[in-house]
């Protein structure tokens, strides 16, 4: 699919799932799903979505799965997504997301990837929290913190990747045959 998502697509107020993914075109912001309540699966990976995420997300109440990955997103995460109870599943790699890691997210149960993004503060933990992926998401110069946890994860080079157990590759819709 080409383009940002459809404005039209507020109109689908009933909708419990919402899976687009692999835009290609011009970044745009967030579209407007303020109406949709019975949302359980929220996935916009790969939108080319820029801007905050939407604090009014957290009155999606019945929310299982939220993925807003792959995306150029600034701000930090939302306080009130605290409040999503049935929240099972959270992706928010690889954005431009800042600020502290709300400690909620450390003290949940949830499984939950903000790898990648750009958070600031002090922690206290190492790379895997519990159920939390924390790689390279910290914007920070200090040393004292685990390498994992730096942006720029030096793991590319000749640094060794004894740490390293995923390895996931995408299909972007292009074959490459003419």
């Amino acid at each position: 699919m080409e383009g940002p998502i459809p404005s039209t697509i507020s109109l689908l107020k009933n909708l419990t799932e919402l899976i687009i993914a692999d835009l290609d075109g011009s970044a745009s912001t967030f579209p407007n799903l303020q109406e949709m309540r019975s949302m359980q699966r929220l996935i916009l990976r790969n939108c080319l979505l820029v801007g905050e995420i939407q604090d009014y997300i957290q009155d999606m109440t019945n929310l299982k799965i939220l993925d807003l990955s792959f995306n150029m997103l600034t701000g930090q995460i939302p306080d009130s997504f605290e409040s999503l109870e049935n929240l099972k599943y959270m992706f928010l790699t690889n954005n431009s997301l800042t600020g502290v890691i709300p400690a909620w997210i450390m003290n949940n149960k949830r499984n939950m990837d903000i790898s990648y993004n750009n958070f600031t503060g002090s922690v206290q933990f190492g790379c895997q929290q519990s159920s939390v992926n924390l790689v390279s998401s910290l914007s920070s110069s200090d040393n004292s913190i685990s390498w994992c946890l730096r942006k720029d994860l030096p793991c590319f080079g000749k640094a060794q990747c004894k740490h390293r157990k995923v390895l996931q590759v995408l299909f972007n819709g292009k074959t490459g045959i003419n």
